[in-house]
C-alpha cells in the first residue's frame, strides 16, 4: 500500500474517533447518530452522500484531504453504494474506540 493511502486510512481512523466521541454529549449512540444524520443530510433524502459527509465533517472542524475523506467514506459505507444510511453510521460509530493516542492529537 502506498504511503498516501496508508496516511489517508490513518486520518480516516482519527476522524472516526472524533465523530464517535461526539456521542458523549447524548444519551445514546443512536440518538447521536440521528442528530448527525439530520446535520449532514442537508437535502433530507434520508442518506448522506460523499459531498454531505465532506461538508459535515468540515462543519465539525475535522479537516481532511479528498483522499482522507474518500477513506472515511469507504469505512462508513458498509454496502458500498455511495451513500450512508443511519444504520451504517450507527454500526460503524458504535464500534469505535474513541480514545486518541498522543500521536493522533
Amino acid at each position: 500500500m502506498s504511503d498516501i493511502l496508508a496516511h489517508a486510512r490513518e486520518a480516516a481512523d482519527i476522524a472516526l474517533k472524533k465523530l464517535a466521541a461526539g456521542a458523549e454529549d447524548y444519551n445514546s449512540m443512536r440518538e447521536y447518530v440521528s442528530v448527525l444524520m439530520r446535520n449532514f443530510d442537508y437535502d433530507n433524502d434520508g442518506v448522506v452522500t460523499f459531498r454531505e459527509l465532506a461538508d459535515g465533517v468540515k462543519k465539525m472542524n475535522i479537516f481532511m484531504t479528498v483522499k482522507e475523506r474518500q477513506a472515511l467514506m469507504k469505512q462508513l459505507d458498509l454496502d458500498a453504494n455511495g451513500s450512508l444510511s443511519t444504520e451504517e453510521l450507527y454500526q460503524v460509530l458504535s464500534k469505535v474506540d474513541t480514545r486518541l493516542s498522543k500521536a493522533e492529537i
